[in-house]
């Protein structure tokens, strides 16, 4: 590639110059300048740094950040980069620099995909012949309708008093765990077939996720049947901001049987935990008939199109998540490209940040 001598991997010795462009580019507290969740998110599991940068004789101008994934793709497992992250210095973009770094990263034969861009990374990717024109599904469950109608009108922050959240919390088959073992393995081949392209979420990378996240401690459920296999799991993120309290169900994955118990043990979570609406991000139609009978509603419906997505601050011009892929070769575009095939939820990217 023309611009191949200026790319290059992320080492350990860049971090300071690393830190001081991060600073430069996104602001001095963006989490990129936390070197713990740089090296938890992108070293994991010992492999080498999936950070790319942009290297003018020694000067950092652009990073991307890339997240190695393994994939389920029709009951194959498939090598995957996540884009999380992509920035150049404005004046390298108009030579094609920020192109070139999404290239060196994909590589001809990786199957890639990213969430929560910009408008502008859409029409980019559209143009390097990605899929790009994605958004999620949103549904709620509205548990306090008096603060909850408050917050469609107005963006004052809210003032109540929040009761300390309780850690442990069962019902029925449903409970809170720390970790994932390996009945969680068992459970992913029984019922990946249902989630033809998503991540493959075995115990380890459910772990790493979020059982080990440095920085967010995420509530994480399992549903048993009644001889102790796995029958479904949820992992939530509760936010506290603005006044509000929030339920954010960050990923979702459960047999037919158990989609409605597992849904409603965490709307039962959330009213013992004094949440104000239970919100959950997706693509496809995965887990909608479920969603309806617990009772949530598609934030597309009157009423409920006016509820925010961000609420630090509160945020009304962005309503919407986005997903793209690109799919590098004939076969797996015969295959997989079908939106509604994928399977993706805030947790799969790098868009679940309350920090």
């Amino acid at each position: 590639m023309k611009y191949d001598k200026y790319l290059r991997r992320y080492e350990d010795r860049d971090w300071r110059s690393f830190k001081q462009m991060v600073q430069r580019m996104y602001g001095p507290h963006y989490i990129f300048t936390n070197k713990r969740f740089v090296d938890w998110q992108h070293r994991h599991n010992g492999s080498p740094s999936s950070l790319f940068l942009i290297d003018l004789a020694g000067e950092l101008k652009g990073v991307l950040g890339s997240v190695p994934l393994s994939l389920n793709f029709f009951g194959r497992d498939l090598f995957a980069w996540c884009y999380a992250n992509i920035r150049v210095d404005p004046e390298l973009r108009k030579v094609g620099l920020g192109v070139a770094l999404i290239e060196y990263g994909r590589a001809p034969d990786k199957l890639v995909y990213g969430m929560g861009h910009s408008d502008e990374m859409t029409s980019v990717y559209r143009n390097l012949g990605w899929r790009s024109n994605i958004l999620l599904k949103r549904y709620l469950k509205v548990l306090n309708p008096g603060h909850v109608e408050r917050l469609k009108t107005q963006d004052s922050p809210l003032t109540a008093e929040r009761k300390p959240l309780e850690d442990g919390f069962s019902q029925n088959s449903c409970v809170q765990i720390d970790s994932f073992d390996e009945t969680v393995d068992d459970f992913w081949l029984s019922v990946r077939e249902k989630y033809p392209i998503t991540i493959n979420r075995y115990s380890s990378y459910l772990n790493w996720r979020y059982a080990d996240h440095p920085m967010i401690p995420y509530k994480m459920f399992v549903c048993r049947g009644p001889d102790g296999e796995v029958q479904g799991y949820a992992i939530v993120r509760i936010e506290d901001s603005s006044g509000y309290r929030i339920a954010r169900i960050i990923d979702f994955v459960s047999s037919d049987a158990a989609e409605a118990s597992l849904l409603m043990h965490v709307v039962g979570y959330g009213e013992k935990n004094d949440v104000d609406l239970v919100d959950f991000f997706f693509s496809g139609a995965f887990h909608v008939p479920a969603l309806l009978a617990a009772g949530f509603i598609s934030n597309e419906m009157p009423g409920y199109e006016t509820i925010p997505m961000l609420f630090n601050p509160i945020d009304r011009n962005r309503k919407t998540v986005n997903f793209a892929y690109y799919l590098p070769s004939e076969e797996l575009r015969l295959q997989g490209d079908d939106p509604d095939k994928w399977y993706v939820t805030k947790g799969d990217g790098d868009i679940d940040r309350p920090y």
